[in-house]
């Protein structure tokens, strides 16, 4: 009979020893099946003692412990290369605004969940997004934004007190500016937050709107790794349409799919939900 406890501690020993694992390497060492060592890697995950990467090498992610981190760069060779190129521009430079980014690279960024974390910050009442070095503090982060942006701030000064008239214009622009990002950003902390709850990871964000946000996340289950195909939308009523839509996302990426909204399913939509039950599961999400 296996020892779970015992797998498990030399499964825990064997990362700890030599670095970030693939699951069939881990699998060789503990002399257990891929089904078993699945499974104590799960366990290990939810006891919060292992962490995953959102970098796969071929088609699995590797299972590491905190403070590891650092020897995920050793993996980076398995990114593509717009992956690599956003990957040493934030190394290089370790913080960088979202916005003044060119589109591949800040596409780029929120592929590369190991390596850049974002950062989101308000200035002059506006939320602004920004990518940190994942070896860096969120203290150092926040002084280099800082340190950053203050002779922009001193020119916008001087511009203000010559032109006090353009100035109470400017501003009002920006808030209302402000109150729109806030409110396009509003639905993805809320997905974000559902994910860490049922310890699924984000491995893309397909699109990211005001009022909707597609993604691929990945589970670890009894089986192995899980991908499932994610849309979520602030919507009082989840149509049929809703649902034929996840249907159609989750055929293409061969994945199953998760459904969040702030609404419940009319009666034709709950009818698709029941008929597609194995496929599609759909979660109630204040956002």
């Amino acid at each position: 009979m296996v020892d779970a406890s015992e797998q498990k501690e030399k499964i825990f020993l064997f990362i700890q020893s030599q670095g970030p694992s693939l699951p069939v390497r881990i699998s060789t060492e503990i002399k257990s099946s891929p089904l078993f060592t699945s499974a104590f890697l799960s366990e290990l995950y939810g006891e919060r003692r292992i962490k995953i990467s959102n970098m796969r090498v071929g088609s699995s992610p590797l299972y590491y412990l905190p403070g590891q981190e650092a020897q995920l760069e050793n993996f980076i060779q398995h990114l593509n290369q717009r992956e690599r190129d956003a990957f040493m521009l934030i190394k290089d430079k370790k913080i960088l605004e979202d916005e003044k980014q060119t589109p591949v690279i800040r596409v780029a960024m929120r592929a590369i969940a190991d390596f850049a974390m974002p950062i989101r910050v308000r200035i002059d009442n506006e939320q602004k997004l920004f990518w940190k070095y994942h070896l860096i503090s969120d203290t150092d982060s926040m002084s280099m934004i800082s340190s950053s942006r203050k002779p922009e701030d001193k020119k916008e000064k001087s511009i203000e007190e010559k032109e006090d008239s353009k100035k109470e214009k400017k501003d009002d622009e920006i808030i209302k500016t402000a109150k729109s990002s806030v409110t396009e950003t509003q639905i993805g902390p809320a997905v974000r937050s559902y994910l860490e709850k049922k310890n699924l990871v984000l491995l893309s964000i397909a699109s990211e709107k005001k009022k909707e946000f597609h993604a691929r996340v990945h589970s670890i289950s009894l089986f192995g790794p899980q991908h499932f195909y994610l849309i979520a939308k602030d919507k009082k009523k989840v149509s049929f349409s809703d649902i034929e839509s996840l249907i159609e996302y989750s055929k293409k990426e061969k994945m199953p799919g998760i459904f969040l909204c702030s609404g419940e399913p009319d009666k034709r939509a709950l009818a698709l939900l029941n008929e597609w039950i194995n496929l599609i599961k759909f979660e109630k999400l204040a956002f």
